[in-house]
């Protein structure tokens, strides 16, 4: 949430995928559950999947943001839930839309309201205020509206400092075994979600372990809360990782027909 600097216009925030290539390549697994559940969540939450936008203009940070949402799964909020449904108003010198709501799915189903506020010097030299509300999780999977548990130690921040240390803390071995599997994956006719899922956590978690290594671990205290307040305030859990929480590294993309993750476990 925030100024972005992005103007995005009328781009997709979502993969649009290719029945006839997927079928093709033999992945309609990978990519159907998603497209599924995109649907239902935005059908369930009355959200317009196209955007509606008074910004046609595009521009280099608008295909970043664009390739950020598609990369993590992430969804635009502005003109899609509350006052600015079907509006998509500016938010910057009554001209352009720069400041946005970025959403998972998830998050998706407690909006409650979204707004572009009228200018106030108050609060900014050039910018609009944008308001978001949520509503409480009762209607969301237990999962997803849990205690959130703090009681796991996570990773520290990261530190440029220690680059070198965390480059060396990385298990070469298991890069190796890593670029195995990988090879094995790229020339595979037979290429599921759940083997892409877990090579990818292992991946995560090479990283994971040589941070904890390189930079240590924070505990965070934990206030006790009451059942009637985490009914009431519908706290949303906190998805914890493999090997605990991750701070600075939130998901690693990957894509089994290239060799980008290679070269990143590499360096």
């Amino acid at each position: 949430m925030g100024d972005f600097n992005a103007r995005v216009g009328h781009l997709k925030d979502y993969f649009v995928s290719d029945e006839f290539l997927a079928h093709l390549n033999n992945c309609e697994d990978i990519f159907q559950p998603n497209v599924v559940e995109r649907s239902l969540v935005f059908e369930s939450c009355h959200a317009p999947l196209e955007r509606t936008v008074q910004d046609p203009i595009v521009n280099n940070f608008g295909y970043k943001m664009i390739e950020l949402c598609k990369n993590l799964d992430m969804f635009i909020v502005n003109s899609r839930v509350g006052s600015d449904k079907h509006i998509g108003g500016v938010t910057c010198k009554n001209s352009s839309t720069v400041d946005y709501v970025l959403a998972t799915l998830e998050v998706f189903k407690i909006l409650q309201d979204f707004d572009i506020v009228d200018f106030c010097h108050l609060y900014s030299d050039v910018h609009n205020p944008v308001s978001l509300s949520f509503g409480n999780c009762k209607n969301v999977p237990n999962h997803a509206c849990s205690y959130i548990n703090k009681s796991q130690p996570g990773v520290k921040l990261w530190s440029p400092d220690k680059a070198d240390v965390f480059c060396s803390n990385i298990d070469s071995s298991v890069v190796r075994a890593l670029e195995t599997k990988l090879d094995e994956l790229s020339i595979s006719e037979d290429i599921s979600q759940t083997s892409v899922t877990n090579v990818t956590n292992e991946i995560c978690g090479v990283f994971n372990k040589a941070a904890r290594k390189t930079f240590g671990l924070i505990h965070h205290k934990t206030l006790p809360i009451s059942n009637e307040s985490k009914k009431n305030h519908g706290l949303m859990e906190i998805v914890e990782q493999q090997e605990g929480n991750f701070i600075w590294l939130n998901a690693f993309i990957i894509d089994v027909t290239q060799q980008k993750v290679k070269t990143i476990l590499k360096y």
